[in-house]
């Protein structure tokens, strides 16, 4: 076969029918073709070198599934596309190897130290079942007989495997990251769990998205992010994600139950430790939805905090809402649920629905008539002339599987393209099975593909069956919680601990964290320490300023005191927000419990200087050192805050007078 071969912004492939080869100026991989099946067969990080991988690993049948005789299937084909696949997503180089109905589709960014993978059907094909777990296999082995070559782990099924590795080295430490969402029940949303991969270990068999494999004597590694649904919310159910025996790495799960897109697997290489990960995580997620000035990271308020419900919601209130935004400086002011001629069953008066909208009503997403009896169209350019956007809340309808999804895609695209509605919250998601899953996810491709990628979508986590943190990449943020005061649920040390644990992984610009009025309900709280009122109303906004913070409140209704000093910070990070998330953004100190000293740096992607966040919780230490994820560094100068800092090389020591305080500074070289 006569080889075939592109290049394209620094991404290269070959294919030679016996080999694939794909790469950039980070990484290079190489898999071999045996009658029919892929092996991985190499894998450098060209960064320092390393050949991550031992030798041959079986990955997984390029055959139709089913396929008695490999040899029999028909002919593997090759295919390249460039450019980016859809108006948010970085360009990259696309390859597809085809035989039959089956088709592997690999991707290749130039920023990204890895390729991704993802298994495509063209027809209805038998398979083999997915295998048992690990725990069902031990029983079916003695235990407690020792063995100097332990028996390999059991092959998984062609066509659940999206990627093997058998590891050049012994000694990796494999951490499995658990996320949490349905955040109106938890408030605990990271869990980490890591074994040691020795020959003494058996099987090892982890659900979830993400996983790395780290040497612990280089901190070199190698990262795994699965795109899709959390384990509890995928309508297929596999067993494992990853099956790790000592250096093999097994990587399962598609998500397919008959034709259609599987899930996406990316495998990248890291250096550095948890700042290396970190790094490429985001630099991965960037490419996916590159951060974009003037309609990422915004400041948007939604009046929904304050329990009002929609009792509220009308022309004169949303005009009073106006005013007060363009004094707060806040950039969108959404409108939640009530501003729509249906009625749901969340609103203060009885008789709504959660689910069936358009059986309900053919008009249930038409301007209620009462509430804004001349449209939408004025209150909007009200708002322009104010200087602020609007934004709507919306429940996709998820009766009968979502079968009204273009009914739903139809009438976002005609809110958008009427009245300029940028900013919308997608909010009531039920998503129970493939077909539902498949039609809302042609929703969203939908909105952003014929919206020209202008339309953002806040993906709402915080209740049902969702695609959550890494299902749904490309739409915009994840409306993380409801909180709220009078429940006693909303502390700000929770929250800030929550943001700090989820930007290890999720992209900090796509994560909608609150911020709420804190005089309200007071003497719900007593004199906790870590109460609300506790805080000033700025340090709420800092504790958040490295998110998409969300004002959960109604701004016409926060006192005078709490608005004078809020709105300095506000126009500040409006000033930084673009050198805020063009660069690199790790949390750095102590996890926050309340009383730690924690924060958040911005590295440029020149590494020539940073934005740091220091924060001092409810503690007696008036003084704390940071590491930080950049070296070489000399200069110090406080934006704003409390507070004094200085830095020397890769440690910046920061001084705050009072508890709850905080303090911005620009690092520089």
């Amino acid at each position: 076969m006569q080889e075939q071969s592109i290049e394209y912004i620094g991404c290269y492939a070959r294919f030679s029918g016996p080999e694939l080869v794909l790469g950039n100026a980070l990484f290079e991989r190489r898999w071999v073709i045996d009658s029919g099946q892929l092996f991985c067969a190499g894998f450098v990080d060209k960064r320092s070198g390393r050949q991550w991988l031992a030798g041959r690993a079986g990955q997984a049948s390029l055959t139709p599934a089913g396929a008695i005789d490999p040899a029999a299937a028909a002919p593997i084909t090759c295919r390249f596309t460039t450019g980016p696949r859809d108006p948010v997503t970085a360009p990259s180089l696309r390859v597809e190897l085809t035989a039959g109905v089956m088709c592997r589709r690999f991707e290749i960014f130039p920023e990204a130290s890895g390729a991704s993978l993802q298994l495509i059907l063209a027809e209805k094909a038998d398979s083999a079942a997915p295998a048992g777990s690990p725990a069902d296999r031990a029983q079916t082995a003695p235990t407690g007989i020792e063995s100097a070559a332990p028996a390999k782990p059991a092959a998984a099924p062609l066509t659940d495997t999206l990627d093997c590795l058998e590891l050049a080295g012994h000694h990796f430490d494999l951490t499995g990251v658990e996320f949490v969402d349905q955040t109106d029940v938890h408030d605990n949303l990271v869990h980490e769990k890591t074994w040691h991969l020795t020959t003494g270990e058996r099987e090892v068999g982890l659900l979830g998205c993400v996983f790395f494999i780290e040497d612990p004597i280089t901190q070199d590694g190698l990262l795994l992010m699965k795109q899709c649904p959390l384990p509890h919310a995928r309508p297929v159910k596999w067993p494992e994600d990853l099956r790790a025996r000592g250096a093999r790495i097994d990587a399962l799960g598609h998500g397919l139950d008959g034709p259609g897109e599987g899930y996406v697997l990316v495998t990248l290489a890291y250096r550095g430790g948890r700042f290396g990960r970190i790094a490429e995580l985001q630099r991965y997620q960037r490419a996916l939805r590159p951060y974009q000035s003037g309609r990422d990271g915004l400041f948007l308020s939604n009046t929904w905090g304050d329990r009002g419900r929609d009792s509220r919601i009308c022309q004169a209130f949303m005009e009073q809402e106006i005013a007060a935004g363009q004094k707060l400086g806040v950039d969108v002011i959404q409108i939640d649920d009530g501003w729509q001629k249906g009625r749901t069953a969340n609103s203060h008066e009885a008789g709504g629905v959660w689910n069936g909208f358009w059986a309900s009503d053919p008009a249930f997403w038409d301007a209620h008539p009462d509430r804004f009896p001349n449209g939408l169209a004025e209150l909007f350019a009200t708002a322009r002339a104010h200087e602020v956007r609007f934004g709507l809340w919306y429940a996709p309808d998820s009766s009968n599987e979502f079968a009204n999804w273009r009914k739903d895609a139809d009438r976002l695209l005609e809110l958008h393209r009427t009245l300029g509605v940028d900013f919308l919250k997608l909010d009531g998601i039920k998503m129970h099975t493939k077909t539902g899953e498949h039609r809302l996810m042609q929703l969203l491709h939908v909105v952003v593909n014929e919206s020209g990628g202008k339309l953002v979508l806040d993906l709402d986590v915080t209740a049902e069956i969702r695609p959550a943190y890494f299902g749904a990449s490309f739409c915009g943020p994840i409306f993380v919680e409801n909180r709220y005061t009078d429940w006693r649920k909303y502390w700000p040390h929770a929250t800030l601990r929550n943001f700090w644990l989820l930007s290890q992984y999720v992209d900090p610009v796509r994560l909608r964290m609150e911020l709420l009025n804190n005089t309200r309900n007071a003497k719900q709280f007593g004199d906790d320490p870590l109460a609300p009122q506790g805080y000033s109303p700025d340090y709420l906004l800092a504790s958040v300023m490295f998110s998409s913070p969300l004002g959960w409140f109604e701004m016409s209704n926060l006192p005078a005191d709490y608005v004078s000093k809020l709105a300095p910070l506000v126009r500040l990070r409006k000033q930084l927000r673009d050198e805020l998330f063009s660069g690199t953004i790790f949390p750095i100190g102590e996890e926050p419990s309340g009383v730690s000293w924690t924060g958040f740096v911005s590295v440029r992607p020149d590494q020539s200087g940073a934005i740091l966040l220091a924060l001092r919780e409810v503690n007696d230490r008036g003084e704390f050192e940071f590491q930080l994820p950049i070296d070489g560094l000399k200069r110090a100068e406080v934006l704003y805050g409390q507070g004094s800092a200085s830095v020397l090389g890769n440690r910046a020591r920061v001084s705050i007078p009072r508890a709850r305080g905080y303090v911005i500074v620009r690092l520089g070289a």
